[in-house]
């Protein structure tokens, strides 16, 4: 009866951390990639980075952008999104956390247009100059109950050189010696597992692991 208890809690352990796994909580965007034909940043790619995080519990999204790889003068002046189309972009309040803030913000369904192309839910305007090399802009996403990070993982409308769409889009400027050139750029999806799934996970294999060597070993 000891044993029937003991496999029965560390399959119930596995099982929790499965379905947890199943749901990542956390997706990020690394724009690598200039799309329109005009000239890429000068640094290492990835350029920016974005990272959506709903720390499990829906309802409330963390938006992290980093510009952690532009070089010198470059600054970002507009950055685009896109949300779940079951779901309304109007609805979303953005709450100012830390970092650079944006000087005005674009909401709407396929409401704002990129260069090269593609047309997005969410537009995120910087002063010139402002969101440059090495910064971060966090904000807090809410509003609509349902929303988890996975809202964010969807492709643009697509158009002129983009036709299968893009996840993001951003304008950045002022490259090249001196400062003239500007790029628009994008990247794909990476989905990140919560660092307490993974552990879950692992926990129930090396319990069942351990058991089965015990067991065998009698």
């Amino acid at each position: 009866m000891k044993k029937q208890i003991i496999i029965t809690s560390l399959v119930a352990v596995l099982i929790a951390s499965m379905v947890s796994f199943g749901q990542a909580t956390m997706i990020s965007i690394n724009l690598d990639t200039e799309f329109s034909g005009a000239t890429p940043p000068a640094g290492t790619a990835p350029w920016l980075t974005a990272t959506f995080d709903d720390a499990g519990t829906p309802g409330s999204v963390m938006l992290t952008m980093s510009t952690a790889n532009l070089t010198g003068t470059e600054f970002v002046s507009t950055w685009s999104f896109n949300l779940n189309p079951a779901l309304n972009p109007v609805s979303l309040n953005f709450a100012y956390s830390s970092g650079e803030m944006f000087s005005s913000l674009t909401q709407g369904v396929n409401c704002c247009k990129a260069d090269g192309d593609g047309f997005f839910d969410i537009s995120f305007n910087f002063n010139n100059g402002a969101f440059t090399s090495g910064e971060t802009s966090v904000f807090n996403i809410t509003g609509i109950p349902t929303l988890t990070a996975l809202d964010f993982d969807f492709l643009s409308l697509g158009s002129g050189n983009s036709p299968d769409g893009l996840k993001t889009a951003a304008h950045v400027q002022s490259i090249g010696v001196d400062g003239n050139d500007s790029g628009w750029i994008t990247g794909e999806t990476t989905v990140v597992p919560e660092p307490g799934t993974v552990f879950l996970l692992g926990a129930g294999l090396v319990g069942l692991g351990l058991y089965g060597r015990k067991r065998f070993r009698k």
